[in-house]
């Protein structure tokens, strides 16, 4: 059982998390779960870019939305989840809420 707790930015991001994931002026884009917060995705280095990977399970926003973090061969939502057969993206870590633990 899920325990809801206070929408909060402040806290250790550990993969399995469900997270709120939003734009630059704080406004929701959707919801996901923590893939991976360490190492490297895609030629991307999360630690020094200070990402995480997100499994998609709710987005807000058009599905050809540009991605904040393109890889060579992803730009938009739907890209990701065409080439991976779900919806995987990098977002930058400052910008996820902890919706549940």
């Amino acid at each position: 059982m899920d325990v809801v707790a206070a929408p909060t930015n402040r806290f250790e991001r550990k993969v399995g998390q469900t997270v709120m994931f939003t734009d630059a002026g704080g406004e929701e884009i959707g919801r996901g779960k923590i893939h991976q917060t360490r190492g490297v995705w895609f030629e991307k280095n999360l630690d020094e870019l200070k990402l995480c990977v997100l499994d998609v399970t709710d987005l807000e926003v058009w599905d050809c939305s540009p991605l904040p973090h393109p890889t060579d061969i992803m730009t938009t939502f739907l890209q990701a989840r065409v080439i991976l057969g779900k919806t995987r993206i990098l977002w930058d870590s400052s910008r996820l809420i902890l919706i549940s633990q």
